[in-house]
């Protein structure tokens, strides 16, 4: 069975559209919803749409597309939510990316939010029942009534790496709330929408930021120190570039034995630091006076072969019956089953253009190209 997102844009667009219009299917405040006749009689007409690309499709299939319809719908949805919530500026949020994702929006009000469960009792004193709950915990009651669970958005929320805005939010919260980090913590979890406060930063966390702006004016953290440049020093790069200026030819195994430096230090320095990189010299003959006419003749002639296309030949293509039948019975040639309409068909292809390259093409398309084996006479064999 086709996914429909293998079929043509205009098709995926008209069956969106009935969906939309049998609103017994998806729109679950409806009393028709729970009617199966209706639903039934509307799954039909899909049916009979989707059987214009799909002769042998049943309401099986019809609810397979729908399901995926929707579910690639709502992962984008997710992901355009979850940046909106994240304090990300506009230029940073999430555009969807599906072509058909607004033909969909009519499913926005179909989303019910649902809480998820555990199985652990929860000990934990931050939790705030009474914060937001976000947009990516919400569930779609689908045709086999089928929720989304909304823990892959706590994981998100959780392991989510704290920017700029999130810092700087939560140190001026921490400076207006009387320098509590308590009410600093609370207000950042309702501003970003989440949920519990265990999932926001702690307390020490806030804390840490405070600190770190009282002393160095940022909240941000200071990048790590680059690699030492103990090895490649400037003494050592002057003394290896002296040794090149002397002698250019010279190998960095003579260079690292005369400076006493490592061949592997050496082979830094000209390549990082010097930008230095080897070459050999090669050797060319030599050209005379007389030679360059010469060569720009050749060049010019075969400039004009190669825009002028040539053909095999002039004459006409043999008579076809003319050719004489070849037996070939063996494992690499049946040429023996072949009848007078294949050769014919060959026939006329080929010839069908006198192009050289065109018939050339041809015969490539035909053949089959493998590695020869090189076969060694064994000891003792006779030749």
């Amino acid at each position: 069975m086709s996914d429909i997102r293998s079929f043509s844009r205009d098709f995926v667009e008209q069956f969106i559209n009935m969906y939309r219009e049998e609103e017994c299917l998806w729109k679950t405040t409806l009393k028709e919803y729970s009617d199966k006749g209706k639903r039934n009689a509307a799954y039909e007409r899909l049916i009979l749409l989707c059987k214009t690309v799909e002769p042998n499709i049943d309401k099986n299939g019809v609810i397979k597309k729908i399901n995926s319809l929707r579910a690639s719908w709502r992962r984008e949805k997710k992901k355009s939510d979850y940046s909106k919530r994240s304090g990300k500026g506009t230029d940073e949020v999430y555009e969807p990316r599906l072509w058909y994702f607004s033909l969909l929006s009519f499913l926005d009000d179909q989303i019910v939010p649902m809480s998820s469960i555990s199985n652990i009792e929860s000990t934990s004193s931050d939790y705030d029942s009474n914060l937001h709950t976000p947009d990516t915990q919400r569930g779609e009651v689908g045709e086999r009534g089928t929720i989304e669970s909304a823990v892959l958005a706590d994981l998100l929320v959780a392991m989510s790496h704290w920017s700029g805005a999130h810092r700087s939010f939560a140190v001026e919260q921490y400076l207006k709330n009387g320098e509590s980090l308590v009410r600093a913590r609370r207000t950042f979890c309702t501003h970003f929408n989440i949920r519990r406060l265990s999932d926001g930063p702690s307390t020490q966390l806030i804390w840490s930021w405070v600190q770190r702006f009282r002393q160095e004016g940022t909240t941000l953290n200071r990048a790590p120190p680059g690699p030492s440049t103990s090895v490649a020093t400037p003494e050592r790069v002057s003394e290896v570039q002296n040794e090149i200026i002397r002698n250019p030819r010279k190998s960095i195994r003579k260079i690292a034995a005369s400076t006493g430096i490592k061949k592997s230090t050496v082979q830094v320095i000209l390549k990082k630091k010097l930008r230095l990189h080897p070459y050999k010299m090669q050797i060319v003959q030599g050209l005379n006076e007389r030679d360059y006419p010469l060569r720009e003749i050749f060049a010019r002639t075969m400039l004009e072969r190669f825009r002028t296309p040539t053909a095999y030949s002039s004459k006409k293509p043999p008579n076809i019956n003319e050719i004489r039948a070849c037996n070939h019975n063996c494992n690499k040639l049946k040429c023996i089953s072949l009848n007078a309409q294949d050769i014919r068909k060959f026939h006329q292809a080929f010839y069908s253009k006198t192009c050289k390259v065109y018939q050339d093409n041809f015969i490539l398309k035909f053949i089959k190209v493998h590695t020869p084996v090189r076969r060694r006479r064994k000891v003792g064999q006779r030749t």
